[in-house]
């Protein structure tokens, strides 16, 4: 029904720890007990659900033929390689040791596995693990999301953010309000910076794009 019409995106498996924490029940008091009192048989568990991700992944690419359509996620980003936007939210609890302990190790194996991934970095508390994430060779950008109740992704507090990101060698994408998009451009590299912004017509939207081949 969509041939030559439209591109199917896969769905959103979540991440083995969050998906662990959902069956476990009380999400997530019961898994970050677990990961104290229980810390072998947590890092098990994460091994196994791992494992489910890439093969359910797998499937969700054969059910789509990705060799016709191509990867699509929820992100509205396309590639023609294997790609996955990784994520897990409940980094915001841990503490870095726990991070690199817990999580780093699935994140490692998942940045091995897809020819292009880009982390989905939700709000000020998971920047304690920026370094982590930023050491890792086969990553290739960070997705920003402010989170409620802080500045938009176009406020200048967060262009040191985005130099160090870039200093690293990682690409970059975040949501900008169309009358910040030049402002944001001109303070950091535009190379390998994708913007995702909403224009109210197509006047407007030519009207930004025109901007930008002139200023950037």
């Amino acid at each position: 029904m969509c041939k030559g019409k439209t591109i199917v995106a896969l769905t959103d498996l979540l991440d083995a720890v969050t998906v662990t924490g959902q069956l476990r029940g009380d999400f997530p008091t019961n898994l970050l007990r677990d990961m104290f009192t229980e810390r072998e048989k947590v890092k098990k568990i994460f091994e196994r659900i791992h494992a489910l991700l890439f093969k359910y992944y797998e499937e969700s690419c054969r059910i789509i033929n990705v060799q016709e359509n191509g990867y699509s996620t929820w992100a509205g980003l396309w590639s023609a390689k294997k790609h996955l936007v990784l994520q897990c939210d409940f980094i915001v609890y841990l503490s870095p040791r726990m991070f690199r302990e817990f999580i780093f190790p699935l994140v490692l194996g998942e940045c091995r596995y897809f020819d292009r991934t880009i982390w989905h970095l939700d709000g000020p508390l998971e920047l304690p693990h920026l370094d982590y994430l930023l050491s890792i060779e086969e990553l290739d950008g960070i997705q920003w999301i402010p989170g409620e109740g802080n500045p938009d992704s176009g406020e200048e507090c967060w262009i040191p953010l985005y130099r160090k990101i870039q200093e690293k060698g990682k690409l970059l994408r975040i949501f900008v309000p169309p009358s910040k998009v030049t402002k944001i451009l001109s303070k950091i590299k535009p190379k390998g910076v994708a913007i995702r912004t909403t224009c109210t017509s197509n006047v407007e939207a030519r009207k930004l794009i025109k901007e930008i081949e002139e200023k950037i």
